[in-house]
């Protein structure tokens, strides 16, 4: 039996190591206070198979324990049972893929309506939504304005340059902006600006949430009395109208590029150009483009907020909430599009 005592700052933390002869295997007594990087430290000097708990343990430690050893004894009875359940559900409640795929679908349905639910907030409350709205405004804004316009100048010219090419094999290469412009508006741009600001914004913010959930942040403020919603629901809100205004920015670029292309390919003046586009602006495809920015944008903020709360504990995790934001964004996006459309169809709008 060996006794160990490591000292760091004023807390003491205290461990024996029992390597006995038998094939029990190595037992590691624990007791103190212990923090994730200490621990974390002696479990890779110290081969490992049982863990013994003599004092209480924060979830986080739990779970490093659960992850490097076979098995962990918790003495303290009132600590037991609500560890032991915590430590089961550590990665979304153990299951198969369509289980826990299910359970993540279950959770944005709960955010909705914890989003849609509508609070009396205190005048310090109040602060603190501005503050974080306006953080989450810049910080989206951002980082999605330059790729924003790189990627719809892009799509304008290509647009035209492959529409062009096609329309002239039949010999009406004239109605090359007619078919750009309401292609452009009603279905690229909403589609594709959308899915770009739900990959690069919407998977930083899911981070963001995803590490102050595992790290107890939103635990401490709690304390505090200042609840998640007053993080998660000014984000909700930017995402709802920045997805809209980044739309109109990007079919502004799209056009504008759109029409340098066919003047050069036509070899045609600037302003006929510019009438053959506002020619074949309608303020149905304008009100539809919008639409869907908006529904895609309350389909994102949801994804966003729902991954970023769904894991407890684990810093691998943080990994697994910015995978489950992205594709669950991505994917109801395209789904989302499919059925507007339809709609469209059916209505002939």
């Amino acid at each position: 039996m060996s006794f160990g005592v490591v000292t760091k700052s004023s807390p003491i933390y205290r461990y024996s190591y029992d390597k006995p002869e038998s094939k029990v295997g190595k037992i590691l007594t624990l007791s103190g206070v212990w923090s994730n990087d200490n621990l974390s430290f002696l479990l890779e000097l110290l081969p490992v198979d049982k863990v013994v708990l003599e004092t209480k343990v924060n979830p986080n430690i739990a779970y490093i324990l659960k992850k490097y050893t076979k098995e962990v004894i918790f003495l303290e009875s009132q600590n037991s049972i609500s560890e032991r359940i915590k430590l089961q559900s550590i990665d979304n409640r153990s299951g198969s893929l369509i289980e826990k795929e299910r359970s993540f679908l279950v959770s944005i349905f709960k955010m909705n309506t914890k989003i849609l639910r509508i609070n009396k907030f205190s005048e310090p409350r109040k602060e603190i939504f501005r503050f974080y709205f306006y953080k989450a405004f810049m910080k989206i804004g951002n980082e999605t304005l330059p790729l924003m316009f790189l990627i719809s100048s892009i799509l304008g010219i290509a647009m035209v340059l492959e529409g062009y090419s096609q329309l002239k094999y039949i010999g009406v290469e004239m109605l090359t902006m007619q078919f750009f412009v309401k292609f452009a508006i009603r279905e690229m741009i909403p589609v594709i600006i959308s899915m770009l600001m739900a990959s690069k914004s919407g998977s930083s913010i899911a981070s963001v949430f995803a590490s102050m959930n595992i790290s107890g942040e939103f635990t401490m403020m709690k304390i505090m009395r200042i609840g998640k919603m007053n993080i998660l629901k000014p984000y909700f809100i930017v995402f709802l109208v920045l997805f809209p205004l980044m739309n109109i920015l990007s079919i502004f670029f799209c056009l504008i590029l759109g029409m340098l292309a066919y003047k050069i390919l036509l070899k045609t003046t600037i302003i006929l150009a510019v009438v053959r586009t506002v020619e074949y602006i309608s303020l149905s495809n304008f009100l539809i483009s919008e639409a869907k920015s908006l529904l895609f944008g309350y389909w994102t903020g949801l994804c966003v907020c729902a991954a970023g709360m769904f894991y407890n504990y684990g810093t691998e995790n943080v990994g697994k909430s910015v995978t489950k934001a992205v594709v669950y964004s991505v994917s109801g996006i395209l789904l989302l599009d499919i059925f507007v459309m339809f709609v469209c169809n059916v209505m002939k709008i």
